[in-house]
């Protein structure tokens, strides 16, 4: 069975309901020249990894989790807990690692 989904929430399999995330949207700056999101501070280094989530539904676009690279080997997680649960924020991060080896 595919769960049904609507403008701002997705059904779970269970009945209980989900929220839609997506990408911040970057904005330019022309002083830099190039596409950037405002971590405010916590994100020292610019990475691909990097990444701001929102709800799909907020006009506002308030920031639910962000995921950014400080130092050469470390990251910062930050999470809204209302709306993600500390595993499922750590598993989006985590999911940010995967990369593909080609052989």
């Amino acid at each position: 069975m595919v769960p049904n989904q609507t403008t701002a929430h997705v059904q779970e399999w269970d009945g209980r309901e989900g929220v839609q995330l997506r990408n911040k949207p970057p904005h330019w700056n022309e002083g830099l020249r190039c596409w950037c999101l405002n971590f405010r501070g916590r994100v020292k280094l610019a990475s691909v990894k990097n990444f701001q989530l929102i709800l799909s539904s907020d006009p506002s676009k308030t920031i639910v989790m962000q995921f950014g690279k400080v130092d050469a080997n470390t990251y910062i997680m930050d999470f809204n807990p209302c709306v993600v649960s500390t595993a499922q924020a750590f598993a989006i991060a985590l999911s940010t690692f995967d990369t593909k080896v080609l052989l």
